[in-house]
């Protein structure tokens, strides 16, 4: 029995109207039939199901660029299958596949491979993680030494075939071409023939001009091909020095006159401004040094490796005019052995 003076308890639609709601199965508030507020976690929500590939047997899936976006996948229990990622993307579970082909697209975070054999993968990311793997391929691209473990009869070759999307894609992924250290694996668990690294394939192990219309062909500038601690084709190797460019343009140009001409590429290297003080003191000593290399501007170091390395490759920077004025080689095989010391091992 209430109060005279109290005022009658309101109806729960008047209740959720004073809190922002709604009544029970309407889209508007009860006072002024506006739409009711969205919050965060109900809106822009992604499908997950776009971001894996999982329990497909004799399948064939294309992700084609802007369709990830930068978010994570995961492929999972794939048989006979082949499985084209052409886009960006955080991390990838890559676990329980048998016999497939795969290609990721720039990956910023891990690439994980676990519980899988006889699969070919192609990938670019800042790390890649084997577990429980065998009889495997990999063409790689990895900003950091590749871990395996529990992991047998790998094999690793430079990553060997972009497309036009893939260098963008890398820059959106915060990786930088020239950096490459796909050959230094790291072995939880060592033995003998866990993994070997071999020199560049005669041909990719993927043709993407045998993929739908609707993906996108080999091109576009290329992480260059390396060989790695493998036997070069040649005894003698120097450096080969770029001013890199506002966009690494001039070290791609380099990269693309190597590769035409034949010449072998050990190693590559980016070098952000300040130059190591040794290096910047070999130079010193030089004749010929592009104005900049001294100074503040970016470099790419390239290991280069053919016959005749002062000659041939002196000869390359002088008769290209994309190179003229951006280029740096070796004087001598004596100079080039103590400047690639700095670069690359010091």
């Amino acid at each position: 029995m209430g109060c005279s003076q109290s005022k009658p308890r309101p109806s729960p639609a008047e209740q959720r109207a004073v809190l922002g709601g709604s009544a029970p199965g309407a889209g508007s508030t009860a006072s002024t039939g506006a739409p009711r507020k969205k919050y965060s976690w109900e809106v822009n929500r992604p499908d997950p199901s776009n971001f894996e590939a999982k329990n497909q047997v004799g399948q064939t899936v294309i992700k084609l660029p802007g369709s990830i976006n930068g978010q994570r996948f995961n492929i999972a229990d794939c048989r006979d299958c082949n499985i084209y990622l052409f886009d960006r993307m955080d991390t990838v579970f890559c676990d329980g596949c048998t016999n497939c082909t795969i290609f990721l697209g720039p990956t910023s975070g891990s690439v994980f491979v676990r519980d899988s054999a006889n699969c070919r993968i192609i990938v670019a990311c800042q790390q890649l993680r084997t577990r429980n793997v065998t009889d495997c391929e990999f063409r790689l691209y990895c900003m950091t030494k590749p871990s395996i473990e529990a992991s047998d009869r790998i094999t690793f070759r430079c990553i060997d075939v972009t497309y036009p999307q893939f260098i963008d894609q890398m820059a959106g992924a915060g990786l930088q071409p020239f950096d490459n250290t796909w050959w230094d694996t790291f072995d939880f668990t060592p033995a003998p023939g866990h993994a070997t690294c071999l020199p560049p394939a005669e041909a990719p192990l993927v043709d993407l001009a045998q993929l739908p219309a609707e993906a996108p062909k080999s091109g576009g500038q290329a992480i260059p091909v390396s060989w790695g601690p493998c036997p070069p084709p040649a005894d003698e190797h120097i450096l080969v020095l770029a001013l890199a460019g506002a966009s690494g343009e001039h070290g791609f140009a380099v990269a693309e006159q190597l590769a035409r001409q034949g010449v072998a590429v050990l190693k590559t290297r980016y070098l952000k401004q300040p130059a190591p003080a040794a290096l910047r003191q070999l130079l010193g000593r030089r004749q010929g040094v592009p104005s900049g290399m001294l100074s503040d501007k970016d470099l790419v170091a390239f290991d280069a490796c053919c016959p005749r390395a002062c000659a041939t490759l002196q000869e390359l920077a002088r008769s290209t005019p994309a190179l003229l004025d951006v280029v740096y080689t070796s004087p001598s095989l004596d100079a080039g052995a103590e400047e690639l010391h700095v670069i690359f091992d010091a």
